[in-house]
């Protein structure tokens, strides 16, 4: 049994379908059968404390909302990408943070590389925004890759998003190559983004495959 008391955060980048919540459930779960005191922290996780929790449902609720596009394409990048912000650097501050001080390794699906990726795809969105973005929130200890090919991933998908379509980014809706090109477009920017130091994890071979290789990954940071 490994028993650790080293804290960190370790973040799980992918296009969509790739298996990133997956993988990240089984690697917290590997972890505590280690004796790792690991947790598994998603858009979905609160504070426990009311104030905070409610700031971040609400502006979760607003953020992925996906039912109307048109919403989200009239309010305008700036306002998606400031509205992610905010709940980017409150979910740091109060569940993060706390989790990483009490010694505790986080696991989490969800960072600012993936969504500064896709607004890299905009032509007319200020990088400087995006560069700005790893100075405002905690860096991860370990970045694993979870790279899979698009047509792979859109083979897992049972359902579509406008937004992983690329809709909101200048992929027509009726292009049924839509998905793979804009997740193509998408994880090479992730790979630019998350290049230094970031460690890639195959992803088209089994659950317990793609487990044991990041497992492999968080063993070699924890020592």
């Amino acid at each position: 049994m490994r028993v650790s008391h080293r804290s960190g955060l370790v973040c799980i980048l992918g296009i969509d379908g790739s298996g990133k919540t997956t993988l990240a459930r089984n690697l917290v779960a590997a972890l505590r059968a280690e004796g790792v005191e690991a947790v598994y922290r998603d858009r979905h996780s609160l504070s426990g404390n009311p104030a905070y929790d409610e700031r971040l449902y609400v502006l979760a609720s607003s953020l992925w909302n996906y039912d109307d596009p048109e919403v989200l394409r009239t309010a305008g990048d700036l306002h998606l990408w400031f509205l992610f912000l905010a709940w980017l650097t409150l979910f740091d501050r109060v569940v993060v943070e706390p989790d990483l001080a009490a010694g505790r390794v986080v696991v989490t699906d969800l960072w600012w590389h993936k969504y500064a990726a896709r607004f890299m795809l905009k032509d007319a969105f200020p990088r400087s925004l995006l560069s700005e973005t790893k100075q405002l929130v905690t860096s991860p200890d370990l970045l694993l890759m979870l790279h899979v090919e698009p047509g792979v991933a859109f083979a897992r998908k049972r359902e579509l998003k406008a937004t992983e379509r690329g809709q909101l980014d200048g992929f027509a809706a009726n292009d049924p190559g839509a998905f793979t090109h804009y997740q193509a477009a998408t994880q090479e920017k992730m790979l630019e983004l998350a290049a230094p130091g970031m460690q890639v994890v195959r992803g088209e071979c089994g659950a317990r495959e793609v487990r044991d290789a990041a497992l492999s990954a968080v063993h070699s940071w924890l020592g």
